[in-house]
């Protein structure tokens, strides 16, 4: 197909299929940022039934964690679309959280002495996440990293 002498093929990107893991990964983070939303929402709720029977300062910090839970819960719903619809920052972003989230756990093993099983367990899989992003050449290539 000629379009004014430049053929169409050439400048149109070859489409771009979403491999099974990352819509597995992506499935699960929106249903993550589902939960924490939903968990938020009925934490105010509880706040607004114990009403005068939490002490004031509770209630702040309470009401300061559900906050952050609601943010944290839409930035999931964000990043879960973008791993869907194949967005590179997405992409990054879901690297950079999962290996800190690696870091996070060593961390808990080396200084709060969590057992040794409960860091397995806690690791695999952010560890099967970013070995499964960075390795697999279907993945950058489908993200185009």
């Amino acid at each position: 197909m000629h379009k004014g002498g430049i053929m169409s093929e050439t400048l149109a990107q070859a489409p771009r299929q979403r491999p099974i893991g990352v819509t597995i990964i992506a499935v699960l983070v929106i249903i993550a940022g589902l939960i924490a939303i939903i968990g938020g929402i009925l934490g105010f709720l509880g706040i607004g039934i114990a009403g005068s029977h939490i002490p004031k300062i509770l209630d702040a910090i309470a009401i300061i964690a559900l906050v952050l839970l609601i943010i944290f819960g839409l930035a999931n719903l964000i990043v879960g679309w973008g791993l869907w619809t194949l967005k590179a920052w997405a992409f990054w972003i879901t690297v950079v959280v999962e290996i800190l989230t690696i870091a996070d756990h060593i961390f808990a093993w080396i200084f709060h002495h969590i057992g040794t099983g409960s860091l397995i367990i806690d690791i695999v899989i952010p560890v099967v996440v970013v070995v499964y992003l960075l390795a697999d050449r279907n993945v950058r290539e489908a993200f185009r990293t």
